[in-house]
């Protein structure tokens, strides 16, 4: 029985009285103030995903615009090694 209130004690110089540890903290605590956090958390998550989008976007654009193509810079098609233009 000792140690059950040695533990107990021990809680509730730490948690505080009548308090167990595992409540929620002060700003969560209410649905109201926890829907907004919730919301904000939502909101930075979503701005940091269109980031990572338009910073892929942008990688898949630069590599698209330095591929070698088989185009000239002028829109021609460039003619194919060993063949000399002529038809038969």
């Amino acid at each position: 029985m000792e140690q059950a209130e040695g533990v107990d004690a021990a809680e509730e110089a730490r948690y505080g009285k009548d308090k167990r540890g595992d409540e929620l903290p002060a700003e969560l605590a209410r649905r109201e103030s926890r829907l907004r956090k919730i919301r904000e958390a939502k909101a930075a998550l979503e701005r940091e995903a269109r980031e990572k989008a338009r910073e892929a976007a942008a990688a898949a654009q630069a590599k698209i615009a330095g591929a070698p193509t088989a185009r000239g810079g002028d829109g021609a098609v460039s003619p194919r090694p060993g063949a000399s233009g002529a038809r038969s």
